[in-house]
């Protein structure tokens, strides 16, 4: 018994520090043309906006080139791969789309999950992320069935990983006190100590699962619907939409009046 109690403790504790392990992925490969004429491929490593983009070729030299020597990045697509990237624009609206081409200085242009392209200039953005994961929709059914199975999972299916790893770990956590307390009352006469603290996890588990299975459909239909244009958009077209992005500013005029203002998005 005792060693049975082990083992299960220590499977879960595997379980639990799992969920913190972040999974190896592959390296994507671009194409950097420079203005002398140059093409150099390999793996970067570091870009910063308006500076320098820092990159590894397969036999693991680094080359450094400044925006100004670059005349544009394109994703390497010998074995079809697709890496997604993720901006934040200085207003603080984020866009997640498929990675075209980044024209240094410029502006980077992306293809969004309802295959439209999208422009942004270099001098509108905050950051950029890029993951060599491809961006799918999420369907609702399949983030469920996967709550299903554990809380949490649906949530790791949902990209969603720190959401992802609070369910998972409460709901291992309590799942793990409750079979500890379960087996303890079987060696007692009078356990109210472990039915209580059983009960109380047992509770946990549950409003945790439920809560697990309420979330993970509603963010993965939250994640489809959110658009690269801003709070509120309207399709004027095949590949031109308008958005609005709320970015409310005060300002003073002559130290009495107070502005309020609202940008507009047009993209074509």
């Amino acid at each position: 018994m005792e060693r049975t109690k082990t083992h299960f403790i220590l499977y879960i504790s595997f379980f639990l520090v799992a969920n913190y392990q972040l999974i190896a992925q592959s390296n994507e490969f671009y194409h950097i043309y420079l203005k002398d004429g140059r093409v150099v491929k390999g793996e970067i490593t570091e870009n910063t906006p308006n500076e320098l983009v820092r990159l590894k070729n397969a036999d693991g030299k680094v080359f450094v080139f400044t925006y100004t020597e670059i005349q544009k990045v394109v994703p390497d697509s010998i074995e079809n791969r697709v890496q997604s990237v993720s901006i934040t624009l200085k207003n603080g609206v984020q866009i997640k789309g498929r990675f075209l081409q980044s024209i240094p200085n410029k502006s980077i242009t992306i293809e969004t999950a309802n295959g439209i392209k999208q422009y942004y200039s270099y001098d509108e953005i905050q950051t950029i992320r890029y993951s060599n994961k491809p961006l799918l929709a999420k369907k609702p059914g399949v983030a469920f069935v996967n709550s299903l199975f554990f809380p949490g999972l649906g949530q790791f299916y949902n990209g969603q990983k720190t959401k992802g790893i609070i369910f998972s770990s409460i709901g291992g956590g309590s799942l793990a006190v409750v079979t500890y307390c379960a087996i303890s009352m079987s060696r007692k006469d009078e356990p109210f100590t472990e039915f209580f603290i059983g009960g109380i996890s047992a509770l946990v588990f549950s409003l945790n699962y439920l809560a697990s299975l309420i979330d993970a459909p509603i963010s993965a239909s939250k994640i489809n619907k959110r658009h690269p244009n801003g709070m509120l958009s309207w399709n004027l077209g095949k590949e031109s939409q308008l958005g609005i992005s709320p970015k409310f500013t005060f300002r003073s005029l002559n130290h009495t009046e107070k502005m309020l203002g609202l940008r507009l998005r047009l993209s074509l």
